[in-house]
């Protein structure tokens, strides 16, 4: 059905030479536009690209940048200082092998790295399993 209708449709446009004559102009109209638009957006896009990175190109050798790259620079290799000084670093790296957790039992090993690490030598944990906790190495 939507055959004909659109084959009658056809015909009655052929058959008036000023209704194909507008149907053409529509088309080449419709046609131009369509181009218009795609430039303008392709235009926008390369546009906005160049300003994004004009402005990151500013911002990356402003002096303001460079003395912010720098304190971090300097903050983080204080830290890393920090760090490789405490005691707990090293309780904590003996503790990432398995022979200490064979040797004693899980809540020695957890109280001693609590104590290097917090500082709670007073309040140690207490054991939760069934049995008193093993004192002996």
């Amino acid at each position: 059905m939507k055959k004909y209708i659109f084959l009658e449709l056809m015909r009655n446009i052929k058959s008036r030479p000023e209704l194909m004559r507008k149907m053409k102009i529509l088309a080449a109209v419709g046609a131009f536009g369509f181009l218009v638009m795609g430039s303008l957006v392709i235009w926008a896009g390369i546009s906005a690209f160049g300003y994004v990175t004009n402005v990151a190109k500013e911002v990356i050798h402003s002096p303001q940048t460079a003395m912010h790259v720098e304190n971090i620079r300097s903050e983080v290799k204080g830290i890393s200082t920090t760090m490789q000084t405490v005691d707990c670093w090293d309780e904590a790296q003996s503790l990432m092998t398995l022979d200490p957790w064979f040797q004693r039992p899980a809540m020695d090993n957890l109280n001693s790295l609590i104590a290097t690490c917090f500082e709670k030598k007073d309040k140690p944990i207490k054991n939760t399993a069934k049995g008193a906790p093993h004192d002996s190495y």
